[in-house]
């Protein structure tokens, strides 16, 4: 999957993207640079119970984290 992230990101530099999930927008992000890492860093409206919940399905395969601001 990281191949896929860079070279979506690496193709589509300066373009804003939705990131959506069970049909609800999460955060739009423009794409600054691309990500060769597959991790990116996102802002979101939602609780962390509500990302939680959002992305329960996912298990093990999504990790996140905040990022300390209040």
């Amino acid at each position: 999957m990281p191949r896929r992230v860079y070279r979506f990101t690496k193709r589509n530099i300066g373009r804003r993207v939705d990131i959506q999930f069970a049909g609800e927008r999460l955060s739009t992000l423009m794409i600054g640079a691309p990500v060769s890492s597959g991790l990116v860093t996102l802002g979101t409206e939602h609780s962390e119970a509500q990302v939680d919940k959002i992305f329960a399905p996912l298990g093990s395969k999504l990790s996140w984290k905040r990022d300390g601001r209040t």
